[in-house]
């Protein structure tokens, strides 16, 4: 099923894909804003119909995720890339967006350990560059450590690129033989970082991707960070791409229909969680199933629940017992329609606090990022207490004050103050007298 999901994904690629999403209706056009497509079908041409295809190639065909022969193109690590030739169409303004897939089969051994999957332009001398790498430098960061120094740390690989990185580190962020699905969105006022369809990062953009380098994959232009991996369905596009797109690229066209309402997760005791959402218009929906994560991007089954279908709204509740020794948690759900198609939700968090495991307030803002719309708060109160919300800038300054009272258990509030913030990352605090709730919301242009 997955082989012939894939060619025909291969084939429609140029098309319109139509399907609802999370939240409503989408339009998905992945020939829109294509700059360069790289399908990796027997060679490395650029099938975009721009004409950006290498002026070398020394990689070697090799089987792509699904064990198709001759559909990607594998790295050695030490002497081999592709090489294509700069054009006014590999070059664009303040939006950009690239993705891929890859499959990492060893790390870079040298110094600052670096491994280069994509590039355009020298840090040195190409201030508008982007790239795709992974490697320790996040870590170092995060960590405070000149990682050129250290000796090459393999727990603590994570992708990264112009502006945005994975720095979350509380399992090994790569492992070897396995592909991962990479998507670098920059909007003009954002960076961020898709890792399996899971925004892992975000940053400010770069105000340009305009250079005169050439586009290469497989190494840094300077014959160092060599990649010894497995490359595969490399697209660059002069837009940003939405999440609906980013998740259309990495699970493949579905049938699906339907709008998540409310999605939520909270501590109980005896390392517990309780796992709430809602859902409206299922369509051609057979089961959705709830996954979760230590580290927000490898997810596992959790449980499968049975769509029930139709126009009304929808309750379902999980909970999730195998949380001993974790002290925190992700979740998402993975919609699967009637033929096996999926699609995946966004992802919520959970604190686990060792002592009790239980938490009287809890709250998750949906959609985040917002864009166009106001946003909803789906909250938890263990009872009927004042609640009061305050919108941070990243400056201090307070733009949003607002108490309410919260009922006990699940409620909705609806937020149409955000309609009139503007574009940016914000801090949003919510307190009551036991406790406090803080989350990072992106409000989109």
């Amino acid at each position: 099923m997955q082989k012939i999901q894939c060619m025909f994904f291969r084939a429609i690629v140029i098309a319109t894909i139509v399907f609802n999403a999370v939240g409503a209706t989408a339009q998905v056009n992945l020939s829109q804003g294509l700059m360069a497509y790289y399908p990796f079908s027997g060679n490395a041409n650029d099938s975009s119909g721009n004409g950006n295809n290498p002026s070398f190639n020394n990689a070697t065909l090799t089987e792509d995720r699904f064990g198709d022969a001759n559909q990607a193109y594998e790295f050695n690590g030490f002497n081999t890339y592709i090489q294509v030739p700069n054009s006014t169409t590999l070059n664009t303004g303040n939006k950009l967006s690239i993705s891929l897939w890859v499959k990492v089969n060893g790390f870079y051994q040298g110094a600052c350990t670096g491994n280069y999957l994509l590039s355009k332009g020298i840090a040195s001398s190409s201030p508008n560059l982007y790239d795709a790498v992974f490697g320790n430098a996040p870590y170092g960061v995060y960590k405070s450590i000149n990682f050129c120094s250290t000796p090459l740390d393999t727990n603590h690989q994570s992708f990264y690129g112009a502006a945005v990185g994975n720095y979350n580190f509380l399992t090994p962020n790569i492992k070897t033989g396995k592909w991962y699905h990479l998507a670098y969105v920059y909007d003009g006022s954002r960076s961020l970082l898709y890792v399996n369809s899971v925004l892992v990062d975000q940053g400010p953009a770069p105000s340009s991707f305009t250079n005169a380098s050439d586009l290469i994959f497989g190494k840094y232009p300077t014959d160092v960070y060599w990649l010894k991996g497995s490359l595969d369905e490399i697209r660059l596009y002069n837009r940003a791409l939405s999440f609906t797109e980013v998740n259309t690229l990495y699970s493949g066209p579905s049938t699906l229909g339907y709008t998540l309402k409310s999605f939520i997760a909270r501590p109980l005791e005896n390392a517990f969680a309780a796992v709430h959402f809602s859902t409206v218009n299922e369509v051609n929906t057979a089961s959705i199933v709830v996954e979760r994560s230590e580290n927000g991007v490898e997810f596992i089954p959790v449980g499968t629940l049975v769509a029930k279908g139709g126009t009304k709204e929808n309750q379902y509740d999980l909970i999730d017992k195998g949380l001993a020794g974790m002290s925190k948690v992700f979740y998402r759900l993975k919609m699967v329609d009637k033929v096996g198609s999926f699609q995946y939700s966004h992802v919520v968090s959970v604190l686990l606090n060792s002592k009790t495991n239980t938490k009287p307030l809890s709250a998750e803002l949906f959609p985040n990022p917002l864009k166009g719309s106001s946003a909803t708060l789906n909250l938890y109160s263990a009872k009927d207490q004042s609640v009061t919300l305050t919108v941070f800038e990243i400056s201090g300054k307070i733009i949003l004050n607002k108490t309410f009272n919260a009922t006990k258990g699940y409620s909705q509030i609806g937020l149409k103050e955000f309609n009139n913030i503007k574009a940016g990352t914000y801090s949003v605090r919510l307190a009551s007298d036991t406790d406090v709730v803080v989350q990072k919301l992106i409000k989109a242009e």
